[in-house]
């Protein structure tokens, strides 16, 4: 069994080119911070919420909730805890140059696909060597490719700017007026518009968004569902069960319970 999965491993890393160096789960308080540094390995960085400064390559940037950091190996960077939201973040530590330079420095993960990926690392961080090595692999150079797809070009620049906005005011209440002033147009030319163009409307859009952050903040924090649902632009934790079993087939607390048996199981 070791020997087949070892196999596995060496094809993993003959055509990706990626090991994984460690991985963590980072609470931020008020006086975190690292001072300029550098490291011979590449890091990416998921900011689960809050929000942190960094300078790197002595560019300025501030990353908030949905934002992952890649700092290339022998980058110098510092980082710098935000005291007013205070930041949970995903680091992973990995070596290989597969499309380390297709990478931005920053990236808008709207979809949660590579903070998804980073939890699944998180949980097969347990399994037996044989099982993990190439689990280990193939999610890294996963998570490397689907930084470098978004580091492409962009979808159309209308949804893009709406999307952004929405992820940076969920927690706010968000009406298509409020979404078409911020696209700079009527609020009908606007609905016509963004579903042309998205297949959707804005307002389902501001549904999968919000839903998509209550989902991933229920698997990484303890915070209460009435906290979460605050948290997202929800009424109240009934509304936020009520749209959760309607989309995703599931309630929140189920979802919280497959994440403290895993948790167990580790």
């Amino acid at each position: 069994m070791l020997a087949v999965a070892l196999s596995l491993y060496n094809i993993a890393m003959m055509k990706h080119d990626v090991s994984l160096v460690a991985y963590a789960t980072i609470k931020h308080h008020k006086d975190w911070r690292y001072p300029p540094h550098q490291h011979p390995h590449h890091e990416i960085i998921t900011v689960e919420h809050g929000s942190m400064s960094v300078v790197l390559n002595g560019q300025p940037i501030v990353a908030r909730a949905g934002d992952v950091l890649f700092y290339k190996a022998g980058n110098p960077h510092k980082e710098d805890a935000d005291p007013r939201q205070l930041a949970l973040t995903l680091c992973l530590s990995y070596s290989g140059k597969y499309l380390a330079d297709r990478i931005g420095y920053v990236t808008h993960d709207a979809n949660g696909r590579v903070r998804q990926m980073l939890h699944w690392i998180a949980d097969d961080m347990s399994l037996p060597e044989d099982a993990r090595m190439p689990r280990m692999a193939g999610l890294i150079a996963a998570v490397v490719e689907e930084l470098a797809y978004l580091a492409q070009p962009r979808q159309h620049p209308l949804v893009e700017r709406t999307r952004i906005f929405m992820e940076r005011n969920l927690s706010k209440r968000i009406r298509l007026d409020d979404l078409a002033t911020n696209a700079g147009m009527s609020k009908f030319h606007f609905l016509r518009q963004y579903y042309q163009i998205a297949g959707r409307t804005p307002m389902q859009e501001l549904c999968s968004q919000r839903l998509e952050r209550a989902r991933n903040l229920i698997v990484s924090t303890s915070w209460p569902l009435r906290f979460i649902a605050g948290q997202v632009g929800f009424n109240n934790e009934f509304h936020l069960s009520k749209l959760f079993k309607q989309h995703l087939g599931i309630a929140p607390s189920s979802l919280r319970t497959k994440r403290e048996d895993v948790k167990r199981e580790t």
